[in-house]
């Protein structure tokens, strides 16, 4: 038997709102449709869109919104051994989150077992039973699908969707956020494919585009910087001379054509 005890769909919190630390009396199950905080294993780590979280009762929870934005999830409270026989046969991650493409199945499923709720038609009960299994077994097999993308056609996608876009802040998270895995496993099968860490690509791509910059064009070198991802001169400067062993000033007097 499995009842829904409360639930919220679309539900908002404002920037640095975090709700209280608590331990679950019933199961907890959240889709996020943002960027969020999440306390796991005592550890406060960033999440992101089109994450799920499933905790069982016992477990401690704690999440809450960015310094920058707050966050909008889904959630619901479920009570009943019924889910802990149904997590057996369809074995979703729990007391961590995991990453599903499907955003509306959750909020789907609240939508209908509201209306069944607020009806209270004769069987209304099994009714929400029978919706929320339906929800529990869509959201495995999105998980499962997930899996069955090869590594490096993740990898490769979110490369690509880096490198066309040099000039964004990139962060190992939000580059791991493209492929669907963990920062720390996307960056284990990157060095492992690529030979090299993420953030050391993006840094020697970024100053192979500054370098042609620096050939061709008439830009400044902060405008330099600026258009290949780098805070500062500060920072683009050191960067390219461990590289080039020059500074870019050099190197654009050396080589560069004049105009």
């Amino acid at each position: 038997m499995m009842n829904v005890v409360v639930s919220g769909v679309s539900f908002e919190h404002k920037p640095l709102e975090f709700c209280a630390r608590w331990t679950a009396q019933f199961y907890f199950l959240s889709y996020f449709r943002t960027e969020y905080m999440i306390e796991v294993d005592g550890k406060l780590t960033r999440g992101h869109a089109g994450d799920f979280f499933i905790a069982r009762p016992g477990d401690v929870i704690y999440h809450g919104s960015t310094e920058e934005v707050g966050f909008i999830n889904d959630w619901v409270y479920v009570d009943g051994n019924g889910l802990d026989t149904l997590l057996e046969r369809y074995p979703l991650p729990t007391g961590r989150p995991f990453h599903v493409d499907s955003s509306h199945l959750l909020a789907s499923a609240l939508e209908r077992i509201n209306l069944e709720r607020s009806y209270g038609e004769v069987g209304f009960q099994d009714k929400c039973e029978l919706i929320l299994t339906d929800a529990i077994i869509d959201i495995y097999r999105s998980y499962k699908r997930g899996d069955r993308v090869k590594p490096i056609s993740k990898l490769e996608y979110a490369r690509g969707e880096v490198m066309k876009d040099l000039g964004r802040p990139w962060t190992l998270s939000t580059m791991a956020r493209l492929s669907g895995y963990s920062a720390s496993r996307f960056s284990a099968l990157y060095q492992k494919h690529y030979g090299t860490s993420p953030i050391n690509d993006l840094i020697a791509r970024r100053l192979d585009e500054a370098k042609l910059l620096l050939l061709y064009g008439n830009m400044s070198l902060s405008e330099i910087a600026e258009a290949t991802g780098f805070s500062s001169i500060y920072y683009f400067s050191k960067h390219f001379k461990k590289k080039e062993g020059i500074s870019p000033s050099e190197y654009k007097k050396c080589f560069g054509i004049i105009y």
